[in-house]
């Protein structure tokens, strides 16, 4: 695999700058030998799936080879703030469910999804061992949720759809701002059960043995489906399309190349993102080996890498959720 210099090697050595001989530029990929690229912000949460994608996406330079330089914003602790600053254009592209993007476009704001990453076998809730035992058991008891989150959004109804139960009104909600809150809670406890993501379902775990997980919504939603539900993917806002024509091929480009390599090569995803994250490695390899870290590439240039993201979206108007069917215009192409 070619291994592309990294964003700080390029700066320190003043071949960005051009501050060397032209001779030496021959040896650097084209993309960055020539003109200037287009350059991106990308914003990740804190402890998100996102930071695994960055620095391995940093190790092995996709982005460059395929002619965009991607780069992460500071890592967001706040999940609201974080939506916020993406859907109004304070970074480029992000890292986010589908169906909060899906929500955002159809309530006009201008962005576009461009690829899926992921399965909805990341979202889980966990409780502590004299805690609930299943979804049913939830009934009466508090669950620590992200509320702003498309977790909470779709996690809530497929459990109205699929087992009767009503989140905030059979089960009471406690908000949260991170993914990290809800176990946090359950650990502390002063929550019965905690709604949260990979990878921090996996270090909750590793963390506090007692815990164990209770649901997984990606295995219920195929169960009763037969369908895989996509869950994360990157949007891009409008403005970044129009301005550079094309960039979508080539972030998707770069995504695929970087999700192959996770998959391909964990070891080396979870060698790199453990310290970045300062979480045990142990947390991560459990993640893989668990099959909860589900990653799954769609391109949504492709009719095929659409289709299970617009059958999620029939479902989710059809209940309600979406206001109405998504439209080609979601997709960026």
């Amino acid at each position: 695999m070619a291994q592309y210099p990294s964003r700080r090697t390029l700066l320190r050595t003043g071949l960005i700058a051009g501050t060397v001989g032209g001779s030496g530029l021959l040896f650097l990929p084209a993309v960055v030998r020539g003109a200037a690229i287009p350059r991106l912000t990308n914003a990740t949460l804190a402890t998100g799936l996102g930071v695994i994608l960055d620095v391995v996406m940093e190790a092995n330079r996709f982005d460059l080879k395929h002619g965009v330089d991607l780069n992460p914003t500071p890592p967001y602790t706040s999940l609201s703030t974080y939506y916020s600053d993406l859907v109004t254009g304070n970074v480029d592209i992000g890292i986010g469910t589908w169906d909060t993007f899906a929500t955002r476009y159809l309530a006009g704001v201008p962005i576009k999804f461009v690829c899926a990453i992921t399965t909805a076998h990341l979202v889980n809730i966990v409780a502590d061992a004299d805690g609930p035992r299943t979804v049913k058991d939830l009934v009466g008891k508090t669950l620590a949720a992200p509320l702003s989150s498309g977790t909470y959004r779709l996690t809530k109804l497929v459990l109205r759809d699929f087992h009767g139960i009503e989140l905030e009104k059979d089960v009471t909600v406690q908000n949260v701002d991170n993914p990290s809150g809800a176990p946090t809670l359950v650990m502390a406890h002063r929550a019965d059960a905690g709604l949260s993501w990979e990878p921090t379902i996996s270090v909750a775990l590793v963390r506090m043995n007692s815990l164990r997980v209770i649901y997984n919504l990606g295995e219920d939603y195929k169960a009763k489906t037969g369908l895989e539900m996509p869950f994360f993917g990157f949007a891009i806002g409008r403005a970044s399309l129009d301005k550079y024509p094309g960039i979508a091929a080539k972030i998707t480009a770069a995504y695929r190349d970087c999700i192959a390599t996770i998959v391909s090569e964990p070891s080396q995803a979870i060698a790199l993102a453990a310290p970045k994250m300062q979480v045990p490695p142990e947390a991560l390899k459990l993640g893989f080996e668990s099959g909860r870290f589900s990653f799954q590439f769609l391109s949504m240039a492709d009719e095929a890498g659409r289709k299970p993201v617009q059958a999620a979206g029939d479902y989710l108007a059809k209940n309600g959720v979406l206001p109405r069917q998504l439209d080609p215009g979601f997709y960026a192409s």
